[in-house]
């Protein structure tokens, strides 16, 4: 029998902003020390009991889910360097107020520029401070932390009229 090991190359992530007060209060942190209190709190599992057998078994719950256990074990996360307010009209305008001064903007794609598919929805980019920079030539997806967010998740990311 063989041994086969694989030394994995060590992955350099370099992270850039030009305002000193982001990097001291708001850091670049590895996802595994934001898991959200929800979480924390999450047993590993549930018994079930199964209506045809009448057997009582464990039903893992969304701790165990692979997914997620990837997305906090191997990401890392921005924290929110702001408090922010958003208002939208309904027609497709928007206002925004950061609690820092000199953010950058909030801004938007232009409804042309998405077509009809999304008419009944706003869509915002919050611009990060930060510039980030791997080498190698590795793929990364950048998303909000929507687990963590669980209070208003659904009217963060759902059109309008799911809340009428």
């Amino acid at each position: 029998m063989f041994d086969i090991i694989i030394k994995r190359k060590t992955l350099t992530i370099d992270c850039f902003t030009s305002n000193p007060a982001i990097i001291e209060y708001f850091p670049i942190v590895a996802a595994n020390k934001c898991y959200p209190d929800w979480w924390k709190k999450l047993e590993n599992h549930f018994v079930t009991k199964s209506e045809q057998s009448g057997i009582s078994h464990n039903t893992p719950t969304l701790k165990r889910c692979d997914g997620l256990l990837s997305l906090y074990s191997k990401g890392f996360c921005i924290p929110m360097w702001s408090d922010l307010i958003i208002e939208t009209n309904g027609e497709g305008e928007y206002r925004y107020q950061y609690s820092a001064d000199e953010m950058n903007p909030v801004v938007s794609h232009s409804q042309r520029q998405m077509g009809p598919t999304f008419n009944n929805m706003q869509h915002l980019k919050m611009l990060s401070p930060w510039m980030i920079q791997e080498k190698t030539g590795v793929d990364f997806h950048f998303t909000g932390a929507n687990w963590n967010l669980i209070d208003n998740m659904f009217k963060i990311n759902n059109n309008k009229e799911a809340f009428l």
